[in-house]
């Protein structure tokens, strides 16, 4: 749960509620005079995070911009983070896809592609040494397989797993973390999914100082 405090000189609090949203309470650390030097660097982070995401998914865009802060990140920054694959591909396993989730919690996921004459339900998957279900997403244009690292935290968004998929004789891992996404994002993307990679980048490392590994 969590605990909204009203501040005196504000509009918090109306006659149908509470408006308040993250942007309102890190913007409040940052002007306060009792928030650690660490609270208002994650607070400012979660604001250049939230702003790079806006403008990414267009979403009350209008007059945004990413600060300097952000944009400074460079590709080397986050090289470390870069994914490692080994093994072969089992034969009827035509592409693996990564992408990182940020809803109710932060989520890691790699999608397959699979042969037409080959299922899902032919191979076997681990995630970090145990077995683990492959999920099915039902969309217009067909169905989509993945495997997934759930509730990620967002200290811990460097931390590598390593997913497998096996047919009984070949098997393929790939070691990645969320911020291996950050990381393709700011190799491969446009300006703006490259500022969301960075701006994900520095909110990890305000994170981690905040709450440690």
């Amino acid at each position: 749960m969590i605990k909204l405090t009203n501040v005196a000189g504000t509009n918090d609090y109306t006659t149908s509620g509470v408006n308040y949203s993250l942007m309102t309470y890190c913007t409040k650390m940052l002007e306060s005079s009792t928030s650690s030097q660490t609270m208002k660097d994650l607070a400012q982070a979660t604001i250049d995070y939230g702003t790079a995401a806006q403008i990414y998914f267009n979403y009350n865009a209008s007059g945004l911009s990413v600060d300097s802060r952000v944009t400074s990140v460079t590709l080397s920054d986050l090289e470390q983070y870069k994914g490692v694959f080994s093994g072969t591909l089992p034969t009827g396993v035509t592409k693996r896809t990564l992408t990182a989730l940020f809803e109710e919690d932060n989520s890691l996921r790699i999608y397959f592609t699979y042969d037409s004459g080959y299922t899902p339900d032919m191979y076997t998957y681990t995630i970090d040494g145990k077995s683990a279900p492959i999920h099915v997403k039902h969309g217009e244009n067909g169905d989509e397989y993945y495997l997934e690292v759930k509730g990620v935290q967002s200290n811990k968004l460097g931390k590598t797993h390593d997913l497998t998929i096996s047919n009984g004789s070949t098997t393929y891992t790939i070691t990645v973390s969320v911020l291996t996404y950050a990381r393709s994002s700011v190799s491969n993307g446009t300006t703006d999914r490259q500022n969301l990679g960075k701006a994900l980048y520095r909110y990890y490392l305000a994170a981690k100082a905040m709450f440690g590994e």
